[in-house]
């Protein structure tokens, strides 16, 4: 598996890629929006399409929760706090 990720702004991600899986080869697209909250919590939309060999082909997609100080889909530096 082999992944790349750019970030269109700190909480917007596009990512490309490539699996091999089961003797079949995929192109996998991504994306992923981030947002705060609070708490040191932060909850993202994902999606994840496989394009592979032979039709095989699948959508994946859903909501990831982080939590802790620095969540994984904020760019690097970025940092969350409670509005108090």
């Amino acid at each position: 598996m082999v992944s790349a990720s750019y970030y269109v702004t700190d909480n917007f991600s596009l990512s490309i890629g490539h699996h091999y899986t089961f003797g079949t080869h995929f192109v996998t697209l991504g994306s992923e929006y981030g947002f705060p909250l609070g708490g040191g919590r932060m909850a993202a939309l994902f999606t994840e399409d496989l394009i592979g060999e032979r039709g095989n082909n699948a959508v994946l997609g859903g909501v990831r929760i982080y939590f802790g100080q620095q969540a994984r889909c904020a760019a690097p530096g970025v940092q969350y706090d409670a509005v108090v």
